[in-house]
């Protein structure tokens, strides 16, 4: 039986961060001599979720199954798609802020009072603000972040959708944090003329060549040159709250996953292999979690 092929959009595409070639080459041989292991999340004829498990499905004319997930609208569809990417564990901190910002921009199209949208946040004890805007409070509440930063999200992932429409590979290099760039810079870099922006990223993507082909001993002339003008005013200050926040980031996600994974799957389905390694996982993160919750209160 041969797979039906399914449509690509670009604004689905982008929503799901990509594979480095490491991690691809083994999702491949892993699809290749297990063929239809992950499904295909589709909606109206598109693929909704997990391109990459479908470009190698192709690839190989390999079947596939698909779910078909009933949305009603394309607003529906990236938010969706969000939510689903932000449940990654290592998804990069910039892709993880794109992606909230973008989740915000659909559902607000879609209504906050919306079936949808009311859906999403069924387990969120929402209370009235009357600093902040319904959605924004649930999604600040959802991914444990400050209601106030939603805003400035907001602008920053439409800073990168308008770059994205000038050079896609310069964006997905700041979402995926090969590229180093404050999300101030990225709106104000966004604001400029297309003629301005263009000169701006090939001017970095020169530098970033020109300092690659140096010798090893102009860059460290250059390195030297560089450090005796380094004052302690120049210095990065060190963050003692970094790892955590980063963690306090991620951890919603997970619980999310988690909870999704034991309301919709059937245990009697599952390959006791597969319960196997979820139980040892779980295992692990109680422990681990005690271990880091009981060095956390120590201070309290």
């Amino acid at each position: 039986m041969r797979s039906l092929k399914l449509k690509i959009d670009p604004d689905f595409q982008k929503l799901t961060s990509p594979l480095d070639t490491q991690r691809y080459d083994e999702l491949e041989k892993i699809i290749v001599s297990r063929h239809d292991l992950y499904p295909v999340y589709t909606w109206n004829g598109y693929v909704l979720y997990d391109h990459t498990c479908y470009k190698i499905y192709r690839k190989h004319r390999i079947c596939y199954k698909t779910i078909e997930i009933a949305l009603d609208s394309k607003n529906q569809a990236i938010s969706w798609i969000c939510g689903r990417t932000l449940e990654a564990v290592d998804l990069p901190l910039q892709y993880r802020k794109y992606l909230i910002g973008e989740k915000f921009i659909a559902e607000a199209a879609e209504g906050v009072n919306s079936v949808f949208v009311s859906d999403q946040y069924r387990d969120i004890d929402y209370h009235k603000s009357y600093n902040y805007g319904k959605l924004m409070i649930l999604i600040s509440k959802r991914y444990n972040i400050g209601a106030s930063a939603i805003k400035h999200l907001v602008r920053y992932t439409k800073a990168l959708d308008r770059l994205w429409v000038i050079n896609a590979e310069y964006v997905t290099g700041i979402m995926n944090g090969f590229i180093k760039s404050s999300m101030t810079a990225i709106i104000d870099l966004a604001a400029l003329s297309d003629k301005e922006i263009r000169n701006i990223i090939n001017e970095q993507a020169s530098n970033h060549y020109s300092q690659r082909s140096r010798s090893e001993q102009k860059r460290k002339a250059a390195v030297a040159k560089l450090s005796s003008k380094v004052t302690v005013k120049d210095m990065p200050v060190y963050d003692p709250d970094s790892y955590v926040s980063s963690l306090s980031l991620t951890i919603p996600s997970w619980i999310c996953s988690i909870r999704r994974t034991g309301e919709n799957s059937n245990a009697e389905n599952i390959s006791v292999q597969a319960r196997s390694n979820l139980i040892n996982a779980l295992s692990d993160l109680i422990t681990i979690s005690s271990i880091a919750r009981i060095a956390l209160e120590e201070y309290k």
